[in-house]
């Protein structure tokens, strides 16, 4: 079996993850009423419902650098978006190759082909939750030609870093099955305790550096302000996260190297 990236049949391979995630997401949808428009409506629910309660009963509003007040709903959804992007991805990335184990025992394909898949399939929701959140920014004039560049670089890049988590997870998710129940909880806990549903600002000065060991916060933050600001984090920020997510990718590479011819028996 080859390797991401290893073979000459690489691109021919990528073809193939592309046609598995579009059959994934018909498979998904093919009963329902809606179709793939649930692609927009799930988070649009969960907008108006965090909306509702947070930005209408609670009053919570963020504050721009200028002193300008932010609305909830744009402040809310540049957060929940990457979000959203995560709770899909991780919890598939684990149970990935036992979910699809006909295709892991039996399919001639590599099986970081389903992986990948899976990876695109994620990764093309998360375009559309990019899209209304840039349709968000424009209802509320905060779009610019800037900003929407900014937002789909940023959205590019996080995808990427993600990717390499994912493929970790995919590759010792056979051989730890149990993770599988850690996760849920623990992706419950990450999303309260990173600033989507508030403001950083709103924690006390000398409790906020605790909410950047959430892994997710730093993420929230780069893409909040790149599209509410129209302006890029820290640069030291981004190194860590470009850097921390190159060294996942070569660890995930190097475990599904030595994993490969293992996880078909696992399975």
């Amino acid at each position: 079996m080859s390797t991401p990236g290893s073979d000459n049949g690489f691109w021919m391979w990528v073809k193939v993850a592309h046609i598995l995630a579009i059959r994934d997401i018909q498979r998904k949808y093919t009963r329902s009423l809606f179709g793939p428009l649930w692609f927009a409506l799930t988070p649009g629910l969960l907008l108006v419902v965090y909306w509702a309660v947070f930005g209408m009963a609670l009053g919570i509003k963020w504050s721009a650098p200028d002193g300008r007040v932010i609305p909830y709903l744009p402040a809310f959804y540049s957060g929940l978006s990457l979000y959203l992007y995560l709770a899909d991805l991780i919890p598939g990335s684990l149970r990935v190759f036992h979910s699809q184990r006909t295709f892991v025992q039996r399919s001639a394909i590599p099986i970081w082909t389903i992986w990948m898949g899976l990876w695109l399939k994620s990764s093309y929701q998360f375009a559309v939750y990019v899209l209304m959140l840039l349709v968000i920014l424009f209802v509320y004039g905060f779009l610019s030609p800037a900003t929407a560049a900014m937002v789909f670089i940023l959205a590019v890049l996080m995808a990427l870093i993600i990717g390499g988590f994912s493929l970790f997870l995919a590759t010792i998710g056979p051989f730890f099955p149990d993770i599988e129940n850690i996760v849920p909880p623990l992706m419950r806990a990450l999303f309260y305790s990173a600033p989507i549903t508030f403001p950083l600002t709103l924690i006390p000065g000398h409790f906020q550096h605790w909410l950047y060991y959430n892994p997710i916060t730093g993420m929230v933050l780069i893409m909040r302000k790149a599209a509410l600001y129209g302006q890029f984090t820290s640069l030291t920020l981004y190194l860590a996260y470009a850097g921390g997510g190159a060294l996942m990718w070569l660890l995930a590479i190097f475990l599904y190297n030595r994993m490969k011819q293992v996880i078909a028996d696992v399975v």
